[in-house]
């Protein structure tokens, strides 16, 4: 694949661009910087390193710099840069136009360059797709430490103009006169799409020091529990107690008390009227969980504050500010259980990672070695920071992540979630790689239009889990999020139920259940068994065989996960036929003689799929 141009976006009033083609030059100017580009063969492909040099007497803040790439994509694995994110096969020209009229709120959470929402199909930090002639092609930053990035993806019109662009998001950095930068690593192969994608995910990890050898704190056979699919933000002291007794009984080995026990958003030491009510604080429970022989988990997430909160209300210039004005940047809108209006943590700022690192340093204290982090994506969503053109989004985000695992040590165990993948490699242990679960099958009134993929759904949780398999044990470990298996109080069919279960155990086995236990009779009991003995080999590296078919296989090294998109007769809808298997690749053993898990299940149509 050969690099066809180079293109640089500087801001000061609007935003001017520079472009130049590529030539065989060691550097070529654009604008006013010098682009210096150099390659060396890695693996199947070849690893490119880029620096931009300031030539100019002027000091210049750079919006993004990027390498156009020369290929003609047929299909392309969309896949947005936190954990919620659109994760989809599509064509080039599915850019989903509809994405423009949404708000910041919606675009910055979910793309790491909002601007392009709805103007171009773009996939961040990694792209994949196949060309006219069924040749895969892979771009991947190998790293974030300096900026976000995308890969934007067309069908232009002239087969000497890029059809691929890899864009380092610099976030207006300033360079002063003479200054260099270096842009992060990129790789860039062709081949078989299922093995580059592997390859690409295995080179990002070991460039990015990715934290992937620790022990899953949730398997089949010692799974975890989690409060927040069952009892919400109403979560209390007797359903934790009452769930707890029943998972002891069954060897669980992990148990975590999600959103609800809080104050507010933000003050994660204080209670709420509920929990201060019951006498109960939070250090209690870890101490109930460790008697019980389990590990203690706890959520939060550190990057927000409400707007009731004590540290927003003591700390208001810790908060993140709009791009104009005065006032706080609303980061999320809940009315329901968080009062309103959430802002995010200027994590650029000093302060405010002292108060993380002290924040954490006393939930360890108090028992809790798990930590799930949510809503991340707070400390990369556009706004005014203290550090602005001296440090990127990626940066702060990094810096934030850095004080929370400072605060809970190199043995707590931390799971990342609603968190851009990029700036996490290296620090979380686990990411969350699909939006919520949820006790229904397809997306319901949640879920902002145009973005149908990143709704809370068990269908969403499947679909992106299957489709960002080959990140397991690469980057980190896999969390395709809970499984759902209580037989009332859900909208979830058997076979729904049964889907989540096995997809979750073959895509790395990082199994947490949500449900009121008390509701599982010998049959959720004895699926619970049956997958742990069928899945006693999937927590290892996954391979996704042809992205692109309509029949996705993830191989492990013990068991092989069979996704198929079949067309259901006299409906508009999609099947799904699904089959879990144990031997891996080269034996195929269904779960019992003779027996095949497929059922036909509504699934939203795929558009741009080979047949």
């Amino acid at each position: 694949m050969e690099i066809g141009s180079l293109a640089l976006e500087i801001a000061v009033l609007g935003t001017t661009r520079f472009t130049a083609v590529k030539s065989d030059q060691d550097a070529q100017r654009v604008g006013p910087v010098e682009f210096s580009v150099t390659s060396e063969p890695l693996g199947t492909g070849c690893l490119y390193r880029v620096s931009v040099t300031n030539t100019s007497r002027s000091p210049v803040p750079i919006r993004r710099a990027g390498l156009g790439l020369l290929d003609q994509p047929k299909f392309v694995l969309e896949s947005g840069y936190q954990s919620w994110s659109p994760v989809r096969r599509c064509s080039p020209q599915d850019v989903r136009p509809s994405r423009r009229i949404h708000p910041l709120m919606a675009t910055g959470c979910y793309h790491a360059n909002h601007l392009g929402a709805g103007r171009t199909l773009a996939s961040d930090q990694v792209a994949l797709w196949e060309n006219e002639v069924g040749q895969g092609g892979v771009c991947c930053f190998l790293d974030t430490q300096v900026h976000l990035s995308t890969i934007e993806v067309s069908s232009p019109d002239s087969p000497t103009d890029p059809s691929v662009w890899a864009w380092a998001l610099l976030d207006r950095l300033v360079v002063d006169p003479g200054q260099r930068i270096q842009l992060d690593p990129l790789w860039i192969a062709q081949g078989d799409s299922g093995t580059i994608y592997s390859e690409a995910a295995t080179h990002w990890g070991a460039v990015s020091h990715a934290r992937v050898s620790k022990p899953s704190p949730a398997s089949p056979r010692a799974p975890g529990w989690c409060s927040w699919y069952q009892y919400w933000w109403k979560i209390a002291p007797d359903q934790i107690r009452h769930n707890l007794a029943i998972a002891r009984d069954h060897s669980f080995g992990l148990f975590v008390l999600d959103d609800g026990y809080q104050a507010q958003v933000g003050d994660w030491l204080a209670p709420n009227e509920r929990w201060s009510k019951s006498g109960s604080q939070i250090g209690d429970i870890a101490q109930d969980i460790a008697e019980a022989s389990m590990m203690a988990g706890i959520w939060t997430a550190p990057f927000l504050a409400g707007r009731k909160s004590q540290i927003a209300r003591e700390h208001p210039e810790w908060l993140v500010r709009a791009t104009r004005g005065a006032y706080p940047r609303a980061m999320v809108y809940n009315p329901v259980s968080w009062g309103g209006m959430v802002y995010g943590l200027d994590t650029t700022q000093n302060a405010v990672v002292d108060f993380l690192i002290e924040t954490f340093s006393r939930l360890k204290e108090l028992g809790y070695s798990y930590h799930k982090i949510d809503f991340c994506y707070a400390a990369t969503m556009p706004g005014r920071r203290h550090q602005d053109g001296k440090m990127t989004r990626a940066q702060g985000l990094r810096r934030g992540l850095d004080a929370v695992r400072q605060g809970i040590g190199d043995d707590g165990f931390l799971l990342g979630c609603g968190c851009p993948f990029g700036p996490a490699v290296g620090v979380v242990d686990a990411m969350r790689v699909s939006p919520d679960v949820s006790p229904w099958w397809n997306p319901t009134a949640l879920k902002w239009p145009a973005y149908p993929d990143s709704a809370p759904a068990a269908l969403n949780s499947v679909r992106a889990s299957v489709l960002r398999s080959p990140f397991h044990r690469r980057l980190f470990i896999n969390d395709p999020d809970c499984v759902l298996l209580r037989p009332t109080k859900t909208r979830l069919s058997e076979v729904h139920r049964r889907t989540l279960h096995d997809m979750a155990a073959g895509t790395g086995g990082f199994m947490v259940y949500s449900d009121d236990l008390g509701l599982y009779g010998r049959g959720e009991w004895d699926q619970i068994e049956s997958v742990a003995k069928l899945a006693h080999n999937t927590d290892t590296p996954l391979d996704l065989r042809d992205p692109f078919s309509k029949t996705l296989r993830v191989d492990s090294s013990g068991s092989t996960l069979e996704i198929a998109w079949k067309e259901s007769k006299g409906s508009p809808l999609s099947g799904l036929g699904w089959r879990l298997q144990s031997g891996g690749p080269q034996s195929h053993l269904q779960n019992q003689p003779g027996e095949s898990r497929d059922a036909n299940l509504p699934w939203s149509n795929l558009t741009g799929r080979r047949d």
